[in-house]
């Protein structure tokens, strides 16, 4: 298996354990990301997973599209799982990136992969629990220029001061524009 599934594996994980609990008072709870809770997180989790692979397959992604219907954790789990079995295919993960030359469509997933599950755990107040050696493949990825030119089409907010000697999640999530001591709201 390649560093890039484990950390698909990895971070999608975290995400379907977060999401087979989730009660409809959690999907109203604020989340890292601006302007998000947790229901319109999950939108866009579904529809990245599934651009992605669209991607791969030279389709057209949406990119706005709501798949999380009457059953969230369930759209989620179809999303995730479709994802894994696409980036399993042979060649898969070499498959470089029209957007930013130099990276590859894999990169973007492992990004939000990370990202995102540590954005839902945040929002539901539970640890994160992400192996530090994964997270680095994702940070040697998206460290310095690439999150910079992310920046210029969107894709993350400001960089946030983290230490250079902070854990590896939270300089990732500095890079990709998340404060990572957002703590959630008191329920």
């Amino acid at each position: 298996m390649t560093r890039e599934l484990e950390v698909l594996q990895a971070g999608h994980g975290l995400t379907r354990a977060l999401v087979e609990g989730l009660t409809p008072d959690d999907l109203s709870l604020p989340t890292p990301c601006r302007d998000w809770d947790v229901r319109a997180l999950l939108v866009h989790v579904v529809a990245a997973t599934d651009g992605l692979v669209a991607m791969l397959r030279d389709e057209p992604p949406d990119w706005g599209k709501d798949a999380l219907g009457d059953d969230p954790p369930a759209a989620v789990r179809r999303s995730l799982e479709a994802a894994l079995a696409a980036w399993s295919e042979p060649g898969a993960v070499d498959r470089r990136s029209q957007q930013m030359p130099g990276m590859r469509v894999v990169d973007f997933a492992m990004g939000d992969a990370v990202a995102h599950a540590w954005d839902l755990s945040s929002a539901l107040g539970r640890a994160a629990d992400l192996d530090p050696a994964l997270v680095q493949v994702v940070l040697d990825r998206w460290g310095g220029e690439p999150a910079e030119e992310g920046r210029t089409w969107g894709a993350f907010g400001p960089r946030a001061d983290v230490p250079a000697d902070a854990p590896v999640l939270d300089r990732l999530l500095g890079e990709l524009g998340r404060d990572p001591a957002f703590t959630a709201a008191p329920r």
